[in-house]
């Protein structure tokens, strides 16, 4: 539900029917939440060793459940997370008066952010899979 309300607000600029306040604001105060609880998940996460991580009595929380499911790295992971704050405080900065973030990218660039989070993400899983290649090769 959630996301279908984020895709609707974001299909309200495309189409130009301008800024829908309240819930874009809202929107992205869900996902900058979201993110908060990531970054924090991550940080629970990074202290506990490998084979602590793979275990089932580790992944306590939901979001450490889907860490180790995901086989993520902790940088991998942590991007992740700062790339939800950085799309929550974007659809905050858009559902407030333009006087009151100065700092965000244009409404009709909105489809950059995704992407780059994408992009990024990608990358990231690559170089960690690379690492697990080279180590791989390395033990054989």
């Amino acid at each position: 539900m959630l996301l279908a309300n984020v895709f609707a607000t974001i299909w309200a600029y495309i189409a130009g029917l301008g800024p829908v306040g309240g819930g874009m604001v809202a929107a992205g105060a869900v996902l900058v939440v979201l993110a908060v609880l990531m970054l924090a998940s991550v940080k629970r996460w990074a202290r506990l060793s490998d084979d602590e991580r793979t275990s089932a009595d580790a992944a306590r929380g939901w979001m450490e459940r889907l860490l180790t499911r995901l086989n993520w790295s902790l940088p991998t992971a942590s991007l992740a997370g700062l790339s939800v704050l950085a799309i929550g405080y974007h659809l905050v900065a858009w559902g407030l008066p333009n006087h009151a973030t100065p700092l965000k990218v244009p409404a009709q660039w909105w489809f950059a952010l995704p992407m780059a989070a994408g992009v990024l993400i990608a990358v990231s899983r690559a170089i960690d899979r690379a690492e697990a290649e080279r180590e791989d090769a390395g033990r054989g």
